[in-house]
């Protein structure tokens, strides 16, 4: 099995970080139809228009991301993991996207040990984690792992815990692609998953708060939002951290 990750909304300002973790088998096309077209053929009759348009969620229509949700939420098996405001202002969001990671990996090693794990760009695991931070995420995500086993077990009481080697190992397994969400499949499914998912939510949120044009820039730093944000600046869903060189 393969599983590939991708993260959404890094640079926005307001709402969640939203990583993606799409599992395909590995007897599965490794490329998108885009780069590899010899490898498709004989996979996907039924559903092979719609994945010629897999790459990149950011350039892929936001109708036509929709769609291939739509068509493949069921058929790959696939999680998305976010993170709220606040714990990117706390932590930082390079702390935060590791913990992310480390999480939604663990949840699909549990189940597949030989897992074979792709991620976009630089994305890294870092050894020492943050007890309280990954009970935060878990309970965001409403998610449930029993984390005492993971850790050296001398230095759970602690703030900051350990790996024990053999999950430490998980990061070193990654295989990470600079621009591997418009090369590989399972990326590209797991950056278009995670997109949709915090777009929808962002539109959500755009009903409740009028003010900010969420619906139109899903929180990232247009000019228009940022003088939205300078009107309006206490909203708990805005970055704080994040505001400071444009505010």
């Amino acid at each position: 099995m393969i599983l590939g990750i991708d993260e959404v909304g890094r640079g926005s300002v307001a709402g969640p970080l939203s990583v993606g973790f799409c599992l395909l088998d590995a007897g599965l096309p490794l490329n998108c139809y885009h780069c590899s077209q010899e490898q498709w053929e004989g996979f996907f009759k039924d559903y092979i228009e719609v994945l010629k348009i897999v790459r990149d969620s950011k350039q892929v229509r936001e109708k036509s991301r929709e769609e291939i949700v739509d068509k493949f939420e069921k058929k790959f098996d696939h999680i998305v993991i976010s993170s709220s405001p606040q714990l990117i202002d706390k932590y930082g969001i390079g702390v935060v996207l590791s913990h992310i990671l480390w999480l939604g990996v663990l949840f699909y090693k549990q189940k597949y040990p030989d897992l074979r794990v792709l991620a976009d760009g630089k994305i890294k695991i870092i050894r020492s984690q943050n007890k309280l931070l990954l009970n935060l995420i878990l309970l965001e995500n409403k998610l449930q792992f029993d984390l005492t086993k993971y850790f050296e077990l001398d230095l759970f009481d602690s703030q900051q815990l350990v790996l024990k080697d053999e999950y430490w190992a998980f990061s070193m397994d990654i295989e990470r692609v600079v621009k591997g969400d418009d090369r590989f499949l399972c990326i590209a499914l797991a950056s278009i998953f995670a997109k949709v998912y915090r777009d929808n939510l962002m539109k959500k949120l755009s009903q409740e708060f009028l003010e900010y044009g969420w619906e139109v820039n899903k929180g990232y730093a247009t000019k228009k939002h940022l003088q939205a944000i300078v009107n309006n600046p206490d909203n708990i869903h805005l970055r704080r951290s994040f505001l400071k060189k444009y505010i």
